[in-house]
Formats: structure tokens, C-alpha cells, sequence
């Protein structure tokens, strides 16, 4: 379980925040409860959590200090995503309309600092076939309603699964889903935060903001159980 470690500005001060590609939370709690509960972590953001209905909110989190956002995958193995925000952090999770319920993501804003920060922990599984580009224009519908908004400020973490983007060089490789999603986050005016490999040699897990002063720093931590991604911290 690799940990990206992510340091969120606000005007009640710094808030610690951590992302990871989990590759399955249910064999690694002591770790993710070892994370909670010794790291002074504010927010967790999770992505291919694998949970399911039979892994409840008090499994996760036995002390009940935080606050459980998540949508796990209706069926079959794998996918899901997860934040999990300290109960001193106010929050008010979106209500995402049903349209949207075939794509893995959740969101919520931070109600608590001045603008509102909205936050949207996402997944895109990587598939690339006919299916995959549909739900692509469903991922930019989506965008377009939920992270546009005046007046908010917006930060999108998780993994989209698009290693031919060249975040360093803002370039991509040509192909519908790539350039789709690559063209809209570059148009609307977001930088990507992750500046080294989260995978091998792929770059595949992202912190996107439209402020460049929002964050604060990221950074990468070793591994955490046996995933194949390093986890941020913001």
C-alpha cells in the first residue's frame, strides 16, 4: 500500500491528507487503522478499496473518529472508492445524481474554510475497449456538473489509469480517452500535482487542483501492506 501524503492549505491551517491505491483495504486494516490513528491524518482518500456490504464503516474505523464516504463496486471483484475525513474536519458529502452511478466516485465539500473546497475522490478502471470511451463521456459529464462550479475551489484525486499523459510536458497520446479527458482538465484550467512514477514507471494516480495555491506539498511514502502504487500525502 504505497502512500501519497497531500497538505491541503486552508484558512484554519494546514490539513494532512493521504492517497493510495489500496488493491484491497480488507487484508491491510491494521495498516490503514495504524495510518488513522498514529499519523495525524485529517483525510484518507482510497481508491480500488475491493469492499463490499459485508465490511462495515465500525471494521474500518473501530474508534469512530472519522467520517466514511464511499461506493464500493456492486458486483463482481475489485474497484471502489473511499474517503475517510476526522470528525474535526466539517464536511457535507455530494449528493451525486443517479446518472452517474456507473462510474466509481464520491465527493464531498469542505464547508469549514473560505471558498469551499470541493473534493472528489475518483476511479477509472483501465480499460480502453468500446465501453471504456462511453464512460468516458459519462466522466466528462460528470466534470462538467460537479467540478465547474463558481465560487468553489476543486481538488480530484484517485486513479484515472492514463499512463500516455505526459503531465510534465502537458501532452497525450491522441486516443479518444486520453485526449478526452486530458483536453478537459487542461481546459478548465487544473495542474496535476503528482510529479513522480506512482507505478512502475507510469505516472497513473493523480492530484488535480485549480488552484496552484491550495496545496501546500506532495509528497511519496513507501508502500503500506502489498499494492503496487505509492500512496500521497497532500
Amino acid at each position: 500500500m504505497k502512500i501519497l501524503s497531500l497538505f491541503i492549505r486552508s484558512n484554519n491551517g494546514i490539513i494532512n491528507c493521504h492517497l493510495f491505491n489500496a488493491q484491497s483495504i480488507v487484508n491491510k486494516l491494521i495498516e490503514l487503522q495504524y495510518v488513522l490513528y498514529n499519523t495525524n491524518c485529517d483525510c484518507l482518500f482510497i481508491t480500488e478499496t475491493w469492499l463490499s456490504s459485508y465490511i462495515s464503516d465500525g471494521q474500518i474505523d473501530p474508534q469512530n473518529k472519522y467520517c466514511i464516504i464511499r461506493k464500493d463496486r456492486p458486483c463482481g471483484k475489485g474497484g471502489g472508492v473511499c474517503a475517510i475525513v476526522h470528525k474535526r474536519i466539517s464536511i457535507l458529502p455530494l449528493d451525486i445524481s443517479s446518472k452517474y452511478d456507473d462510474l466509481e466516485v464520491i465527493g464531498f465539500d469542505l464547508v469549514g474554510v473560505a471558498p469551499v473546497v470541493r473534493v472528489i475522490v475518483m476511479y477509472r478502471p483501465p480499460y480502453y475497449d468500446t465501453n471504456a470511451k462511453i464512460l468516458v463521456r459519462k466522466w466528462i459529464d460528470f466534470f462538467t456538473e460537479y467540478i465547474t462550479s463558481c465560487g468553489k475551489q476543486h481538488i480530484l484525486v484517485g486513479d484515472l489509469n492514463l499512463p500516455h499523459i505526459d503531465w510534465g510536458h502537458q501532452t497525450s497520446s491522441p486516443d479518444y480517452i486520453h485526449s478526452t479527458i486530458f483536453d478537459f482538465i487542461v481546459k478548465h484550467g487544473y495542474s496535476q500535482f503528482v510529479n513522480f512514477c506512482t507505478r512502475q514507471e507510469n505516472i497513473l494516480d493523480v492530484i488535480l487542483c485549480d488552484d496552484d495555491l491550495l496545496i501546500a506539498k506532495v509528497a511519496p511514502h513507501p508502500p503500506v501492506g502489498h499494492s503496487d502504487h505509492y500512496s500521497s500525502r497532500v
